[in-house]
Parts: C-alpha cells; sequence; structure tokens
C-alpha cells in the first residue's frame, strides 16, 4: 500500500501538478508526501571555471548565485508546506545539494513513489528549457515514477496498457501494491494484430486484479499500428485519471526515448502516466 511519496519540486507550473496530485494521493490513501528540492551546486561550476579558474570574483559571483537559489528552495518547500497543512496532509521538505538527478536516484530508493513533472527544471542555469532528469530517472528508478502533465482532470478512471510482456507484468504488480486501484473504475486495454491475443493478454490482467479484489473491464483492440493512438484514445473516452504502462528495459532504451509508444504518451499526455520497468 501506499505509504510514501517522493514529489520533485522545481518551483514552477509544471510540478505544480506534481503537487496536487501528491496532496490528492496523500490525503486519499493517508501517506506521507516529501517535497524535494535539489540545489545543483555542481551547475555553478561551468565552464569558465576551466578557462579562468574560481577567482575571487567567480567564487562571489557563485556564492550570490547559491545564495539565490537557497532563497528559492526554502520558498518552494515553504509553500508546499502550506498548502500540505490547508489540507491536513503530511508532509516533510528534503532539500538535496549536488546533481539533481543522482540526488533523485539516490533519494527513490526510500520511498514507495516517485512523482515528477513531465518537464522538470533542476539544472542551474537552464530554468526555461526542460533538463533530461526525467529521462534518466524513467531509465533506472528503484521505484515506480509517475509523471504529471501540467493540468491534471478531475477524471477518475484507471486506463492500464497491458501486452503480455514482463514490463506490462511489473508495471500491473506495482500498480496493484500500490493501493491506487482501489475504489476506482479500472480499465485493461490490451492492442495487437490478433484479436485472441488481445484477448488473452487483457483476461489475464483481469484475472490478476481480481484475486487482489480490483474489478476491471477488458477492452482488446485489433491493430497492426503502434498502439498509442489507441491508449489515447480510450484513455480521453474512459475519463481517465491515471494512465499506468511499463517501460521497457535498458537494451531497447534508445528507440524507447526517440519515438516509441510510450514517447508518444509522454509527449500527448492527458492524464498523469503510472510507470514501471
Amino acid at each position: 500500500m501506499l505509504r510514501t511519496m517522493l514529489a520533485g519540486l522545481d518551483g514552477t507550473q509544471a510540478s505544480q501538478g506534481v503537487l496536487k496530485l501528491g496532496i490528492r494521493w496523500a490525503r486519499r490513501h493517508d501517506a506521507l508526501l516529501v517535497g524535494a528540492v535539489v540545489i545543483d551546486e555542481p551547475g555553478l561550476h561551468g565552464p569558465q571555471e576551466w578557462v579562468i579558474g574560481e577567482t575571487g570574483f567567480m567564487h562571489r559571483i557563485n556564492q550570490e548565485f547559491l545564495h539565490e537559489m537557497t532563497r528559492k528552495t526554502e520558498q518552494i518547500l515553504g509553500i508546499a508546506a502550506v498548502r500540505c497543512a490547508e489540507e491536513g496532509v503530511a508532509f516533510k521538505p528534503l532539500e538535496d545539494v549536488g546533481d539533481p538527478y543522482v540526488q533523485i536516484f539516490r533519494e527513490a530508493h526510500r520511498f514507495d513513489l516517485i512523482l515528477l513533472g513531465r518537464e522538470t527544471h533542476f539544472q542551474f542555469g537552464f530554468e526555461k528549457i526542460p533538463d533530461d532528469m526525467l529521462t534518466r530517472i524513467l531509465r533506472s528508478s528503484p521505484r515506480p515514477v509517475v509523471v504529471v502533465p501540467r493540468t491534471i482532470g478531475a477524471g477518475g478512471a484507471v486506463v492500464i496498457a497491458f501486452d503480455g510482456s514482463l514490463q506490462a507484468s511489473r508495471a500491473l504488480y506495482a500498480f496493484e501494491a500500490s493501493g491506487l486501484g482501489r475504489s476506482c473504475e479500472v480499465h485493461v486495454v490490451s492492442v495487437a494484430s490478433d484479436h485472441k491475443v488481445a484477448a488473452d493478454h487483457a483476461d489475464r490482467a483481469i484475472e490478476f486484479l481480481a484475486y487482489h479484489e480490483i474489478r476491471a473491464v477488458p477492452t482488446a483492440v485489433v491493430s497492426s499500428d503502434a498502439p498509442a493512438a489507441t491508449l489515447l484514445d480510450r484513455a480521453k473516452a474512459f475519463g481517465a485519471g491515471l494512465i499506468v504502462m511499463g517501460v521497457h528495459g535498458q537494451s531497447v532504451l534508445r528507440e524507447f526515448f526517440v519515438g516509441s509508444t510510450t514517447q508518444t504518451m509522454l509527449k500527448e499526455l492527458p492524464a498523469p502516466l503510472f510507470v514501471s520497468h
């Protein structure tokens, strides 16, 4: 069951959805929400220092930047703490210093679930350009990751993409273990070029969920095209508040991030995406 969540907060509009979803789930499951902000101190020491060295001037400039980053961090965590207090949600601030990806990855081992915005802006000096935090965490996270869009709708249904693969099975198991499917309308969508295959995949997932007292409705779709369009269509039709799917292993990550089903889902994301591999 869901007991703890680590929410990556960077102070942008994108992370407001992360905080909103974290509060919603923390209240529903009586869970602890941990707000994580990382001060990218390594990012202060850019290429200019390789050329001119850590001069007194550069040191003063960096100290001013570090002070500003610390102030911003305290502001982000303070706002999150107030919102959680207003909602009666247990909140713990977490401030780390270092490479943002390294720190989030290290902290992830301690929690049940990781929440990140579809765009993240943790890297110092590039606040207007999304960094690669999400991509790197999705590749290696020891816990399931929920990718949160800027806007969270009121939909409450759960749509599970299941193709019978190892990754889909692991995602299904992680989803059930989280307790997020309790008292929700759940749909299992299976897409294959053969109806019997698609139906068989859906039935296996349905049976697994039934053993854990989660009633789900199967949807078998016959298609030889990439399943992203079908999944997005069904998610919108069912009013999904959460989409669940597996991420393929390391051997196909390069393909995964340049045009696969999951990349399309991330781009068009109509609801939070629960990802596991």
